[in-house]
């Protein structure tokens, strides 16, 4: 264990687990009446949830943590190539560095982080990090022995899209993936809905640097290969952004979250000028297996392992289960929990005391706690 098994709650019901392949797969099935409740109450509200608000000034918006992330966590704000990152560590394990310190790399280093995990949060890539965000971060950081969680400030629709994103995303990537390699860290990039897509399609912009072939317009000045994490986390990932998938249809009236139509109107709105079918738009759309250097293939070739969470009742999952049955095609390893009749990223819910929720972020420890 890591740490947290004083708070967790027996299982229900019974689960399954299989690994046929490459990928190691949880599949649990209950739903508790608290949990069926909550559904009930906020299906109704989801256009609320989902409203974007005003929208944020073109740049990495300067994010406030939530002061309840700052209880287990110190957190330390930099900013690198222009993004805004926030280093949380856990308090017993931090370093106190002078103010003169110039070196960027030694400013957040604190002894005993052999694991780090850069998380970009979901939102619909209009939101910024919320106290669920913060929440888990925070936990993550806490209760993972060893590690540290650096929060990243992504460029937020509809001031910014894709297109002027990522390059400000692509140098930051270059500049911490180098420290941390320099610092011997184990790193693992990982994200929540929009916050994974933009994951998925980052690494794999990045590990077509270098590489010869159309793909390569954005990346003239940059030639020498860039690192490859070692693993990637992926929580309730839009992978697809056309919203076709059949089954979605079938999930969209249980789904007390999401819209289908909205969700892919946000991610043409984060396009920008590229299309919809653009993999750093769409990073793992079906279909697609002989297209040179599709990020799956790079994952593969480079060793990355990929683990995942999907939910039955999640118009995201019909997509994120093909990535998922991808890999193990492919022969990427990994451990993914899928959980039926649970809604989009419900490990995120954890801190309402929903049980299902409080179990998937279990699974998420014990899954990074193995990790290195």
């Amino acid at each position: 264990m890591n740490g947290h098994s004083e708070d967790r709650e027996q299982p229900t019901s019974a689960s399954s687990a299989s690994s046929t392949g490459s990928i190691s797969l949880t599949h649990r099935h209950e739903r508790s009446l608290r949990t069926h409740f909550v559904h009930s109450i906020i299906r109704p509200f989801r256009y609320f949830i989902l409203k974007p608000g005003d929208p944020w000034p073109a740049g990495s918006p300067k994010l406030t943590p939530y002061k309840s992330a700052s209880k287990t966590c110190s957190i330390n704000e930099r900013q690198v190539a222009s993004i805004y990152v926030y280093d949380l560590e856990p308090r017993k394990s931090r370093t106190t560095t002078s103010k003169a310190t110039t070196n960027a790399a030694a400013a957040h280093t604190s002894s005993g982080i052999k694991r780090r995990i850069y998380y970009i949060a979901g939102g619909s890539w209009k939101k910024p990090p919320s106290i669920e965000h913060w929440q888990i971060a925070a936990k993550m950081a806490s209760a993972v022995p060893n590690t540290a969680v650096s929060v990243i400030s992504v460029p937020l629709a509809p001031k910014e899209t894709a297109p002027t994103a990522f390059p400000k995303l692509l140098a930051m990537y270059e500049v911490v993936m180098n420290e941390s390699r320099e610092r011997g860290e184990r790193v693992i990039w990982a994200g929540d809905s929009s916050g994974a897509n933009i994951v998925l399609g980052l690494v794999g912009e990045a590990l077509r640097v270098g590489r010869p072939g159309p793909n390569n317009t954005m990346r003239e000045k940059l030639t020498r290969p860039l690192p490859a994490p070692d693993a990637l986390f992926l929580i309730c990932p839009s992978v697809d952004a056309k919203r076709e998938n059949p089954d979605i249809a079938k999930i969209q009236k249980l789904d007390p979250v999401l819209k289908a139509d909205v969700s892919k109107k946000f991610a043409i709105a984060w396009s920008g000028e590229w299309s919809v079918d653009d993999e750093r738009i769409s990073p793992a759309l079906d279909g697609r297996e002989d297209i040179a250097d599709h990020v799956v293939q790079l994952i593969k070739e480079r060793g990355v392992v990929v683990h995942g969470v999907t939910a039955g009742y999640d118009i995201l999952s019909p997509d994120g289960i093909k990535l998922r049955e991808r890999l193990e095609k492919e022969g990427v390893p990994g451990k993914w929990l899928h959980w039926d009749k649970q809604m989009h990223c419900f490990p995120l819910a954890w801190i309402y005391g929903l049980p299902e929720s409080k179990e998937g972020l279990f699974w998420i420890l014990d899954v990074l706690g193995e990790e290195g």
